[in-house]
């Protein structure tokens, strides 16, 4: 996916997978959204550094005009709920959707092989949205963390 392109309206499911959340309709919603692929649910950089900078930010991101704050793993719908639990986040600001095959990311382009999964997972990154079109695109280059973390994003918002 590209600066300027609308994210693709592919199912995404919260909470269970009988929840379907079509990505497209649901982030066009919101003026400004902030969407964060990981690459699996309670993986240690994700749950000890990445998140929690977010939601230790979400005063200065609010303020930048960040209506909503989703966070995207290739995980099933339960596992990305017992992890958003783990946060015990305002869910009318945080949102965490599952991926559970992997289509959304595939079709943005970020999946990744990782050689400690059989499955493929998500590339971290980070995407400004404006009403479901990406505004700016952040994606890690490797597997660490520098460029989709919040205090960098928030530079840039």
């Amino acid at each position: 996916i590209k600066v300027g392109q609308q994210i693709p309206n592919i199912a995404l499911q919260e909470a269970a997978p009988y929840n379907e959340v079509n990505a497209f309709d649901a982030l066009k919603l919101y003026e400004k959204a902030l969407v964060l692929g990981s690459p699996g649910a309670f993986n240690p950089i994700d749950s000890r550094a990445q998140i929690p900078s977010y939601l230790d930010h979400m005063h200065d991101l609010a303020s930048c005009g960040v209506d909503m704050l989703v966070f995207v793993s290739v995980n099933d719908a339960f596992v990305t709920k017992a992890w958003e639990e783990s946060f015990n986040v305002d869910s009318s600001k945080v949102r965490f959707l599952a991926d559970p095959k992997g289509e959304f990311v595939r079709s943005i382009g970020l999946q990744e092989h990782c050689s400690l999964n059989t499955q493929p997972s998500a590339r971290r990154f980070a995407m400004i949205l404006e009403r479901g079109k990406v505004k700016q695109l952040f994606v890690e280059p490797e597997n660490g963390l520098s460029c989709s973390y919040a205090p960098s994003i928030v530079h840039h918002l």
